[in-house]
């Protein structure tokens, strides 16, 4: 019975994460501001859709416990690194700590870590906050907790040691 009832829960607990996942995915951002530029626009947009491919890796990871070793995980990153890498100049680049913390959390090949580290590089140069370099300490030790532990883990449990910690935003 108590295996009927854990199937059921979890059964549920997925239908719910996935009515979530599907209004974050069909949220548009309201540009009707008098004045913005279409340059503007198109930054916003894009910022609008870093942050909700963000909300989505973190609801699979964090909430479902998917491993990032799953190719749509590297795929919904990819889209957040290629994202951020366009938004690096953008006058609002403190608004993409969320983003740059999720993307980090969520790698631990040694070529995305690369990736990531240029990344940070550069917004290093252009944003000058020190939660910068809060979010790039927790990210490290999320990669620090990799090299203890096997490549195929529940990132979940990772992102749960540093949860006290993102009040930074």
């Amino acid at each position: 019975k108590y295996d009927s009832m854990k199937k059921h829960f979890y059964s549920w607990f997925n239908m719910k994460v996935g009515v979530l996942e599907e209004k974050i995915c069909h949220t548009e951002p309201n540009l009707d501001i008098p004045g913005l530029t279409d340059d503007q626009k198109n930054r916003l947009n894009l910022f609008h859709d870093i942050l909700k491919i963000s909300l989505q890796v973190f609801l699979k990871v964090r909430i479902l416990g998917c491993s990032t070793a799953n190719l749509q995980i590297k795929l919904l990153r990819e889209e957040i690194v290629s994202g951020l890498h366009k938004l690096v100049a953008w006058e609002l680049n403190n608004y993409l700590l969320f983003p740059f913390l999720i993307a980090g959390t969520s790698v631990h090949e040694e070529v995305d870590k690369l990736r990531l580290k240029k990344l940070y590089c550069e917004l290093k140069t252009r944003l000058k906050s020190g939660n910068l370099e809060k979010v790039w300490e927790m990210i490290k030790n999320v990669w620090d907790s990799y090299d203890d532990k096997d490549k195929v883990q529940n990132t979940g449990d990772l992102l749960s040691v540093i949860d006290c910690d993102v009040c930074v935003f």
